[in-house]
């Protein structure tokens, strides 16, 4: 009983002697860690819904650009680090104000798949009240966005533009 003791609080003192002798640098894979990039560009718009033109409605849909919004980009470990390596590798950038974004993305000696979307953001909707009139949602959450696995390998420059939509509707 002492023995088997013994072994456990070795094996805890270790495991924890080697988690803690780890610094951020070697903890941490970032673009620097990689000689190679690809590069991923595109555009967020979103659906501000209602367009309207002196009163009428012009169209059901009016796509603007999304200024200011996260764009993300997920990266398997495995695809980067080895097979065995487990999670995501996550890259983030924003939008300017045209809605347009890059993403310096590492690259090893393979081609690996990105998974490029945007995060939710909040966002003046123009809707239909209960009277078939004008009426704005002023806070709508955008959380509705394409997502696509992008497969780039080294010195790439691929588009990949989002489109994001809100369920918001009158009253919400």
């Amino acid at each position: 009983m002492i023995k088997n003791n013994f072994i456990r609080a070795a094996v805890a003192l270790a495991a924890g002697a080697m988690f803690f002798a780890c610094t951020p640098e070697q903890s941490k894979l970032t673009v620097d860690t990689f000689s190679q990039t690809a590069t991923i560009v595109g555009k967020v718009t979103y659906d501000r819904g209602i367009k309207w033109n002196s009163g009428v409605i012009d169209s059901y849909s009016d796509w603007q650009p999304a200024a200011e919004v996260t764009v993300l980009a997920r990266i398997a470990y495995s695809e980067i680090g080895g097979s065995s390596a487990k999670g995501n590798y996550e890259i983030e950038t924003k939008t300017d104000s045209n809605g347009k974004y890059a993403l310096e993305i590492p690259i090893g000696t393979s081609q690996i798949g990105v998974t490029v979307s945007a995060r939710p953001f909040y966002q003046r909707k123009s809707v239909l009240d209960n009277e078939g009139k004008e009426a704005f949602v002023n806070e709508a959450l955008y959380n509705n966005s394409s997502s696509s696995t992008i497969y780039v390998q080294s010195g790439d420059v691929k588009t990949y533009n989002i489109s994001v939509t809100s369920s918001a509707a009158f009253g919400d």
